[in-house]
This record gives C-alpha cells, sequence and structure tokens, in this order.
C-alpha cells in the first residue's frame, strides 16, 4: 500500500523554488485546562517558499495525556498518506506518539491574504488530560512535541527537504483550579451535520499499481470534522445488498442469489471483479457519520466479455443440467413402471 501512495506523492513535485524555510508550530502554544478535559492544539505551518509534503511525528506525555482523535476538516493537505485512524489509537496512546504524512498538489505557497488564522492548518488533534489527581501539587505541565524525523519537502520538482524547518513545541498545563470539560470535542462533532463534498473516482490501470490489475483512486474531502473511512460496494445487476439468512441449495453451484456489503477500503483500492462487470460505490464517511455516496460505472472498453470459454459460468451450467437431467429420468422412469404396474393388473 505505502509504495503505490509513495508513487502519488512523488507525483506531487512539480515546480521549481530557491528559498527554503518552513515553520512547524502549534496554536495555541501554550494552553490551560482542567482534569478530565478535552482540548485541542493546531499544527500549523508558516512558510516562506512553496512546500508540497509534510511528514510529521508528534510525542506527547502518556502519563497525563490521551489521544483522541486527528481531524483533518480544516486541513491544506488534501491527500493524505499515511494519518492516524480509530484501529491505531491504543497503540498511539501506549507509546505516546503518532505519525502523519500528506501533500498538497501544487504545492502550498503560505496564507491566503485576508485570511483569519485557518489556512496555514496541517492538523487539528485533540487530547484529553488525565490523571491530575495522582500528583500532590495543584498542576502540572507537560509538552506536545514535534519530533525528529518530521520534514517538509519543497514544491521544486526535486523532492528536496527543507534543512532549515523550526519546529516550536506545545505546552499544555493541567489544573485542579480550571473546571473540565470533558464535551468539547464531542460538541464539535455534533455541530457538523454537512456531508463529505462529492469527489471523483479514477479507474487506473498499470503496472505500477496491483501488477496491472484494474483498482481505483478516489479523495473525498470534508471541511468540519474530516473524512473518517471509505467503504466500498460492488455490485452486479443479479445481485442484492445485504445478509443471507438461509442458504440456497444453488449457491453451492454458484448460481444462486449472491447477496454482497460494502467493505472498508482505501485508496488505492483493488477492484475484487476485474472482469469489470459492477456497478462500483465508494461511500466517504466524515468523522461525524454524515456521507456521501458516489457511484462509478466502468467504461464499456474495460468490461470483459462473456465467451463460451467462460468456465465461471461453464461449470456451474453443466452442473446444474446434470442434475435436472437425473431428476427428469428418474421422474420419467418411475412413471414408466408404475404405468407397467397397471397394465399387468389389468390382465
Amino acid at each position: 500500500m505505502k509504495k503505490y501512495l509513495s508513487i502519488l506523492i512523488i507525483a506531487l513535485l512539480l515546480s521549481p523554488s530557491l528559498v527554503f524555510a518552513s515553520t512547524l508550530y502549534f496554536e495555541p502554544k501554550d494552553v490551560e485546562v482542567g482534569n478530565d478535559s478535552n482540548f485541542t492544539m493546531d499544527l500549523k505551518i508558516d512558510v516562506e517558499d512553496c512546500v508540497n509534503v509534510v511528514e510529521g511525528y508528534i510525542g506527547f506525555d502518556k502519563e497525563h495525556f490521551k489521544f483522541l482523535d486527528f481531524m483533518t476538516g480544516v486541513s491544506i493537505i488534501n491527500l493524505w498518506v499515511e494519518q492516524p485512524q480509530e484501529t491505531d489509537f491504543e497503540k498511539i496512546n501506549n507509546e505516546g506518539r503518532l505519525h502523519f504524512s500528506g501533500g498538497v498538489p501544487g504545492g502550498y505557497c503560505g496564507k491566503i491574504p485576508g485570511d483569519p488564522g485557518l489556512s496555514n492548518v496541517v492538523a487539528r488533534l485533540v487530547f484529553a488530560s488525565k490523571n491530575i489527581d495522582q500528583v500532590i501539587d495543584d498542576r502540572i505541565a507537560g509538552d506536545i512535541k514535534i519530533l525528529d524525523g518530521t520534514r517538509v519537502l519543497m514544491n521544486d520538482g526535486l523532492g528536496t527537504e527543507d534543512a532549515d524547518l523550526k519546529k516550536n513545541d506545545g505546552k499544555v498545563t493541567i489544573s485542579k483550579s480550571v473546571m473540565p470539560n470533558d464535551k468539547a470535542w464531542q460538541n464539535e462533532l455534533n455541530a457538523d451535520k454537512i456531508p463529505p463534498e462529492p469527489f471523483v473516482i479514477e479507474l487506473h490501470q498499470s503496472p505500477s499499481m496491483f501488477d496491472g490489475k484494474y483498482g481505483l483512486v478516489f479523495y473525498a474531502t470534508d471541511k468540519q470534522s474530516g473524512v473518517d473511512y471509505y467503504e466500498v460496494l460492488e455490485i452486479r445487476p443479479n445481485e442484492v445488498i445485504g445478509e443471507k439468512q438461509k442458504r440456497n441449495p444453488l449457491d453451492y453451484f454458484g448460481i444462486g442469489e449472491k447477496i454482497v456489503g460494502w467493505k472498508k477500503a482505501q485508496t488505492p483500492y483493488l477492484l475484487e471483479d476485474q472482469d469489470m462487470r459492477s456497478t462500483i460505490k465508494v461511500r466517504a464517511v466524515d468523522k461525524a457519520g454524515n456521507e456521501q455516496v458516489v457511484e462509478y460505472t466502468p467504461p464499456e472498453s474495460a468490461v470483459k466479455k462473456l465467451t463460451f470459454f467462460n468456465w465461471q459460468v461453464i461449470i456451474p451450467a453443466s452442473i446444474f443440467l446434470v442434475l435436472l437431467s437425473g431428476y427428469l429420468y428418474f421422474k420419467i422412469r418411475r412413471k414408466t413402471k408404475y404405468e407397467e404396474g397397471n397394465h399387468t393388473n389389468n390382465f
């Protein structure tokens, strides 16, 4: 997976530039929160020249902070190679460390004129404070750190790393005198009623991706809570969506009704139906549960034609014909014996 995504990142390296200097920092840089409170830290970037790839390693005090979410709704990054997923959260909190990487096609060249401060956000990190009751002092401070390995690549056509990158950590103070607030993050999610924006599904077939098999590339954006995950559905005209309760005997021969369902997916996605006879649907779901569904029908040129020697058709059909012939044979023979018996009795 990472191999193919790396190809996408390399493709981002476009226009030339000369002067390098970027700064990664947290805002707010100094936060005071109560015990058992949620709080957010925006990781931002200031640049003096255009950049197009940001890779970050973030560390935190796992004894007093718990990582809750990685929100990308307001991010300048619109092609994510890797970002923390919910399945990674336990590991992240055990290690006190998270990793992400992503790119900006065409490059990011700085804040938009008149911007109130949001057009340079890389990601919004959500944490919870904890364990302050276990210390004697009323206050305890900890850092949210930008770790070694964090890097920014310039939009110079070469992927040159910004050697002058500055990294400013954030500081969080947990205080018993501050009222706890454990619902701020959830309230933000509850306020999001807008689904992800419509997006485009692209069909790709090349030796560099899935060994030449057909795959899909898609990417949705959500400017509120950010896209949480994708699901893909491949369905043919004779198939239905749902869960099969009883197994039809014909299913054993591959000619019964087929039940299909949505499957969690990442981009790029390897198609299961390489014959390209399925309608494809991709569903993007944001962190608030809103969803956007886009449908894609493969072009006629990509559809594999059915042939007489298509064994997926011939074998089930042959088995069915054999069973049908056997059934008819025994039924006719039984009827013949019955008629012969009646004829003998008449004499």
